[in-house]
């Protein structure tokens, strides 16, 4: 069995279209989702946090127990969880990917935004 995982918010609007389109882009048959109401916001405003500190212990998790070799970090229009402009989310999720490539060398990470319509666009972050 093959999995990767996404760090997501709860947003149920969110949790398909990221699932599909990373069941493509990784060629996986399953996903795990680590989530959390505005995960953007919490690894980035208290990254120090018990809250944020649990998604280190998830992905840890998913990499032992699914060997996942994938990581995708999730932002989307409309969050209530981190009510901030997209942008905001986009600097946001740029300094989680960033954080998380230092902790996690061995897997591949990406960053996701997921508009309106469901729409999943890949953000490229260096």
């Amino acid at each position: 069995m093959s999995f990767c995982a996404t760090i997501n918010c709860l947003d149920g609007r969110t949790q398909q279209p990221v699932v599909n389109y990373l069941m493509q882009r990784f060629n996986v048959k399953y996903v795990d989702m680590l989530t959390d109401a505005g995960p953007l916001g919490i690894l980035t405003d208290t990254p120090d946090s018990e809250r944020a500190l649990l998604f280190e212990e998830r992905v840890d998790t998913v990499i032992r127990v699914h060997d996942i070799k994938e990581l995708a970090i999730t932002g989307h229009w409309d969050c209530r969880g981190n009510p901030v402009p997209r942008e905001t989310q986009i600097e946001q999720m740029g300094d989680v990917v960033r954080r998380y490539r230092k902790l996690y060398p061995q897997l591949t990470i990406i960053g996701l935004f997921v508009g309106e319509e469901g729409e999943i666009e890949e953000i490229e972050i260096s």
